[in-house]
């Protein structure tokens, strides 16, 4: 038997096969390689043979294997899938022995590809020779791709090795004996049918003889095709040959295929295409293509070819300018046709279903991405465990927090940078700003331990409001912690490094931050419905905004209470310095600057490399007196236009 395969590429069943054949270390080898998972490989679309054929070679590669040694594998694999999809039934039932079988491969294949999955692709061709005996495999390029060419060896069993011819045998029972009825080819009496009756019953057939000369044809033809007249007309003249393909049309290779479905494809136009025509101004109808079966007549010196029309839908048979009533009753091709419309019904039902389930997929997964980009709006403006009780729609009361940290900071340079920038130009660089502290505000709230060259660092404060050239900052409120101080002041000096990276525009400068930083009770709670804002109020927040405005620039200050209770918890890893005290509105608080945190470089806190040029613990760029004598210049030069514009 020749096997000419002319398409494997239908749905893709390799991805099955490798997912459920092969061990989990070379499924794992197989993913490394980039296939992508079964659930991202459509099994209603047909892939391009040359992707078959480079998906094995590539498997083989990533496997360790041949490439034949993994055909081999698949065939094993594909018995089990085709009968695991539903159609063992149908290869039990083609045929009773192996020859019979084989013969009508060729019908099955076209059935699978025209019928059940309207596919463009073109099954393998078989022709079957008992005789051969010798195995080989072959390939060759043809204009329509790579075909292979494969010979199987047949041997018989034990049960037909003596002789014994390869009978098809039907067991009947009548009054309980069985009777063996072997195939008789002996000539029955002539059935009592003329040759009119014979084209009327079948009017779609042809039958010609060794010369390709056409004797008779059905009524359908001899009618809608003005064949009557015609004299000596060969089958090349009315039809071209579409299956098998790379087959020439001639009487000796439709013998060599006579187990093969043969379509033609009618050449001329029939009376209904050239009355449409006319009448549509020369759009033509498709041409009628036939499709059937080859059968020997007289010992071989004519072939008929019984064939109905080759239309499998009710857009076929339009196409072509037919309908139903054109074909008999008794030709399956009628019920074929209504039965595949219902089915493709079916598939288009199915497929908008799929689609439907694709769109909702999308509409979940958008949904998702808006629901979390409204989670992180809202957890902007409140905490998390806030928002899920507001979610909730939970009342949320006022809380007070006896020991919290706060942290006041702003620019004592912002009156100069406002009257040497422009508005757009002073918001870009407050932008910058923000951008800076929110990235470290998100950078100790995405975990408490932020690994860095050497250790980790533990951060939870949470931003309460930003406001013009003011940041305020929280820490041991809504969560209470009791290194919230310890965190507080390392994102102060954070702050002070990440705000000298900025440059003022017109100016050239480094920006200049001074942060007061206080420690106390503190009331929070949320304000607005609408649009709910956490607060955070209390004298604690006022007193650190006051300490803040005795700071010098570029540096943070803070109260006493701060520095005993880090002093006291961490054993003096923080540096200060005295300030003295200062007046606060309601009493005198002793004050210190603080310097730096002894474990901690400053590149450390804030999550950045460090230039080469830079220090190695960066404290030298944060106390950085750079453009303080000009920066002074500025401010008393800023303050005389002030002045201007308040007699004005």
């Amino acid at each position: 038997m020749d096997g000419k395969s002319e398409g494997i590429g239908r749905q893709n069943s390799s991805s099955p096969f490798i997912f459920s054949t092969l061990s989990t270390t070379t499924q794992r080898k197989w993913k490394k390689a980039g296939f992508v998972s079964t659930e991202d490989i459509s099994m209603q679309t047909y892939y391009d043979d040359a992707e078959t054929f480079r998906l094995f070679r590539v498997a083989s590669t990533v496997i360790g294997v041949s490439v034949d040694q993994l055909w081999e594998w698949y065939g094993d694999f594909l018995v089990t899938y085709a009968c695991e999809t539903g159609w063992e039934k149908m290869l039990t039932c083609m045929a009773g022995n192996l020859q019979e079988f084989l013969d009508n491969l060729n019908a099955m294949h076209y059935f699978i590809d025209q019928i059940a999955f309207k596919s463009e692709m073109k099954g393998p061709t078989f022709k079957c020779d008992p005789q051969i005996s010798v195995v080989e495999r072959t390939q060759e390029r043809r204009k329509s791709g790579m075909v292979d060419h494969v010979i199987f060896s047949i041997s018989p069993d034990d049960q037909h090795k003596a002789g014994q011819r390869l009978a098809h045998k039907f067991r009947k029972e009548r009054n309980n004996i069985d009777i063996i009825i072997e195939e008789d080819e002996s000539v029955s009496p002539a059935p009592p049918i003329t040759l009119r009756d014979f084209n009327r019953i079948f009017p779609y057939h042809i039958c010609f003889n060794k010369q390709m000369v056409v004797e008779h044809v059905g009524v359908f033809l001899l009618n809608e095709y003005n064949l009557a007249d015609k004299k000596a007309l060969k089958l090349t003249d009315i039809v071209q040959l579409i299956q098998p393909t790379d087959v020439q049309l001639t009487f000796k290779n439709i013998m060599t295929y006579l187990n093969t479905l043969f379509i033609f494809q009618l050449k001329v136009q029939s009376k209904r295409n050239e009355e449409e025509l006319a009448k549509k101004a020369g759009i033509l109808n498709q041409p009628l293509s036939l499709k059937g079966q080859m059968m020997m007549l007289s010992g071989g010196n004519s072939i008929i070819f019984l064939a109905s029309p080759h239309a499998t839908s009710v857009r076929d048979i339009l196409n072509v300018n037919l309908f139903i009533s054109d074909m008999p009753m008794h030709d399956a091709t009628r019920d074929l046709i209504m039965l595949n419309q219902s089915r493709m019904c079916q598939m288009e039902l199915n497929k908008r279903l799929e689609e439907t389930s694709k769109k909702m997929k999308g509409c979940a997964e958008e949904l998702e991405k808006r629901k979390t980009q409204t989670d992180h709006l809202l957890f902007q403006f409140v905490p998390q465990q806030i928002a899920e009780a507001l979610r909730q729609h939970r009342p949320i009361e006022a809380q007070t927090f006896n020991e919290s940290t706060v942290l006041v900071s702003d620019l004592p340079d912002f009156l100069s940078i406002c009257f040497n920038t422009s508005p757009t130009e002073l918001i870009t660089l407050l932008t910058d700003i923000f951008h800076r502290f929110d990235r470290l505000i998100h950078l100790y709230k995405a975990s408490s331990n932020i690994l860095t060259s050497n250790s980790s660092i533990s951060l939870q404060v949470y931003k309460v409001v930003s406001l013009m050239d003011s940041y305020l900052v929280v820490g041991g409120v809504p969560t209470s912690r009791p290194d919230h101080t310890e965190s507080i002041l390392n994102l102060a000096l954070g702050m002070i490094l990440e705000a000298r990276q900025v440059t003022v525009p017109n100016l050239d400068l480094p920006v200049r931050l001074r942060i007061g930083i206080m420690i106390g009770p503190v009331v929070a709670g949320v304000v607005s419905e609408r649009k709910p804002r956490f607060c955070v109020l209390g004298d604690t927040v006022l007193t650190a905004k006051q300490i803040g405005t005795y700071c010098d620039a570029g540096k943070i200050l803070v109260g006493n209470a701060v520095r005993t209770a880090v002093t006291k918890s961490l054993k003096s890893i923080f540096v200060f310095t005295s300030k003295g005290y200062v007046d606060t509105g309601v009493h005198k608080t002793l004050t210190h600057y603080l310097e730096k945190n002894e474990q901690k470089s400053a590149w450390d806190i804030i999550d950045r490399e460090k230039a080469p040029e830079q220090s190695i613990d960066g404290y030298k760029e944060l106390h950085s007196k750079e453009g303080a004598p000009q920066w002074e210049a500025i401010t008393m030069e800023a303050q005389k236009q002030q002045e201007v514009r308040n007699i004005n």
